[in-house]
């Protein structure tokens, strides 16, 4: 199989986080809109990606988002329950039970990872090391201690950084 992708000249959706510490809310919603509608597509192709990143996401001239390096992907039957077994993608995007290696469904962890992604786009960082309950920050989340987690996150931000609105889709 193979995919081919137009040439992207503009650079990673990472540059751009990375030189502005994070997006604006209201141009992180409309890209991660974007990011959102490309993985909802190929998972209705029965494909998924397990390599999601902040580096996978190109920005064409346009400020249109562009996924890419499926070198991990994997098609799956999007019919059935299957689940995967091999551990694919980049540590610190790894979904718990890849982290794991427990058998896993390839859309899930598409999905866990856009969570990352969405934190790492407004936030200029990502939210934790690992998926584990080693990493401090991971563990708040499993411990359900929320509002820590966003209050150890909130620490050199201004007042009121993180909206409830994007608290709550994250």
């Amino acid at each position: 199989m193979f995919i081919v992708l137009e040439l992207i000249t503009s650079g990673e959706l990472l540059d751009y986080v990375a030189s502005l510490g994070g997006l604006p809310e209201n141009i992180t919603r409309l890209c991660f809109q974007e990011i959102v509608d490309a993985i909802s597509y190929i998972h209705s192709l029965g494909i998924c990606h397990r390599d999601l990143k902040v580096d996978n996401i190109m920005v064409d001239s346009l400020c249109c988002m562009k996924l890419v390096d499926f070198g991990f992907s994997q098609i799956v039957n999007k019919y059935s329950d299957e689940y995967l077994r091999t551990w694919r993608g980049t540590e610190i995007y790894m979904a718990p039970e890849m982290k794991l290696h427990l058998p896993y469904k390839g859309t899930a962890i598409d999905i866990f990872t856009l969570g990352v992604i969405l934190f790492t786009m407004i936030s200029g960082h990502i939210p934790f090391r690992e998926a584990t309950t080693n990493d401090i920050r991971y563990k708040l989340i499993i411990d359900k201690k929320v509002p820590s987690f966003w209050l150890y996150h909130q620490k050199n931000k201004p007042p009121g950084f993180y909206s409830e609105s994007i608290k709550s889709l994250i």
